[in-house]
């Protein structure tokens, strides 16, 4: 064999390496798809080897692991009569790799019964730690509102069963009924005759001075008493048309409506109006609703506010269209301050009222939050 330039020295081991098709410098093209795959997943650290016999060593343990094919299987069962030295030079001398005594005398004895087979046994794999039992019940806690860490903590006190939480993921969004991690979706939802108010608003006010404008809104608190607290996210079977349990009410809620304005530099105190429950009471509501004349006597307490807010200039009120607004006594009672009313504000206005943003950040102090008693 002629030797190129830097292989004056070849030892014994690395002469029968350039015979495999292998080099100093590299893997030469062998029509052989282990050696294909080997030189593609060694490609990198190639140039790290120093030594011949180190790199053959590692072609070695390469053949060694890598299985047989069918063929190569059948080849040796039908070769019976060959030694057993013979059969090994040969796969290392054509098929370039090494395979031990045991695994020709496994497929030598395949081949000497009657219907040989010579594919893989099918494996049993690891036995399942959960039944049926078991992903009922991690079904049945993902439908309260728990989450697959809480989940895989409950299985393991009370049932002693050790699963990971990856495991929990998957046996929950397994079967005929698969649970999905997705957002709890309110009950109200924005509808298209108020999206085109907003539009139609945003459009006539384009270029107004919104600085001077103050929003004033109502909200309406309901706090109910959950044991996981107010969930956003949680599993659910979205295939199931039904009411959700974790929407389902617990009990009655404490209900409060209140009153607040917000503008450039200006924030109201909070106005409670009914049927938020009389003050030093444990009642979880008022008996009297909210009527035009209490919106009357807290407009005339705001309004007060709002003045000493913004001296000796005008600003304007904004606020729904809510049957207490637009009432007839509502009107006639705020006839001398009409000058300083702008009513046309559509209502549920989440994205462009500045007061909408003050009370989902109340909403989001309230998730997860837990009552601790009924004055809460």
């Amino acid at each position: 064999m002629r030797r190129t330039r830097g292989q004056k020295h070849i030892t014994r081991a690395g002469r029968h390496s350039i015979q495999c098709g292998v080099s100093e410098v590299g893997i030469k093209a062998v029509p052989c798809t282990a050696m294909s795959t080997f030189s593609k997943s060694l490609a990198p650290s190639i140039g790290q080897l120093s030594r011949v016999t180190t790199f053959t060593r590692l072609i070695y343990d390469f053949m060694r692991t890598s299985e047989l094919t069918i063929s190569q299987r059948k080849w040796i069962g039908e070769n019976s009569t060959i030694t057993l030295t013979k059969i090994r030079n040969h796969f290392i001398k054509y098929h370039h790799r090494k395979i031990s005594l045991c695994v020709i005398k496994r497929w030598r004895a395949e081949g000497a019964k009657n219907q040989p087979n010579y594919t893989d046994k099918p494996r049993s794999g690891r036995p399942k730690v959960t039944d049926g039992a078991i992903r009922k019940e991690a079904k049945r806690l993902a439908t309260q509102g728990n989450t697959a860490g809480d989940i895989t903590n409950i299985l393991h006190d009370r049932k002693g069963v050790e699963v990971s939480i990856s495991t929990t993921r998957r046996i929950l969004g397994s079967g005929r009924k698969p649970l999905t991690w997705a957002l709890v979706q309110p009950k109200r939802q924005l509808s298209q005759i108020n999206k085109n108010l907003r539009i139609d608003f945003c459009a006539k006010h384009l270029h107004a001075h919104t600085s001077k404008w103050v929003f004033i809104d109502a909200k309406f608190l309901y706090v109910y008493q959950y044991p996981k607290g107010k969930l956003r996210f949680a599993w659910q079977n979205l295939r199931y048309k039904g009411a959700s349990k974790l929407s389902a009410k617990p009990g009655g809620p404490w209900v409060y409506l209140f009153y607040g304005a917000v503008g450039l530099n200006f924030k109201s105190d909070l106005y409670f109006v009914p049927p938020s429950p009389p003050i030093g009471t444990n009642a979880k509501r008022n008996k009297v609703n909210f009527k035009s004349e209490h919106f009357i006597e807290m407009l005339g307490k705001m309004y007060k506010e709002i003045q000493k807010a913004y001296p000796n200039r005008g600003f304007k009120m904004l606020w729904d269209h809510a049957r207490q607004h637009d009432s007839k006594m509502s009107k006639a009672a705020v006839q001398d301050i009409q000058h300083n009313i702008l009513q046309s504000y559509p209502p549920q206005s989440w994205d462009i009222n500045i007061i909408e943003n003050c009370w989902g950040m109340l909403d989001q102090q309230l998730l997860k939050s837990r009552s601790k008693c009924s004055a809460d």
